[in-house]
């Protein structure tokens, strides 16, 4: 998302596809899954996002975003382990928006005034 010349309401919309896999690490952060590892359970699923927000002149930006995802089944390989789960989540997000060049300024700006000796 990317500020706006004027405030006012805005919508997100989202969907997409998964799929993962439990797997035995090797360690190394290069390459952490061992090519010939099998995955303990895996599974995929599907899950959407829905959020709506205000984003104001003052760049602080509130939204609140509902998402749910659903996991058709996670299997070992051969057994079932859990099918039709799912999940639910609420965010709430209280957001502030500013480039760190304006905060740097305004720091350098208070400092000057303060060590300023024509200043009160």
């Amino acid at each position: 998302m990317y500020s706006r010349d004027q405030g006012g309401p805005f919508l997100e919309v989202g969907a997409g596809f998964a799929h993962y896999s439990l797997v035995q690490g090797t360690g190394d952060p290069i390459e952490p899954v061992s090519k010939t590892a099998n995955a303990f359970v895996s599974g995929g699923g599907a899950g959407f996002k829905l959020g709506v927000g205000w984003e104001f002149q003052s760049e602080f930006t509130p939204r609140i975003i509902y998402s749910l995802g659903r996991e058709d089944r996670l299997t070992d390989g051969e057994t079932t382990v859990a099918k039709a789960w799912t999940h639910q989540t609420l965010l709430l997000e209280l957001g502030l928006r500013g480039s760190l060049n304006d905060v740097s300024k305004l720091a350098i700006r208070r400092r000057s005034q303060k060590s300023s000796p024509w200043t009160n």
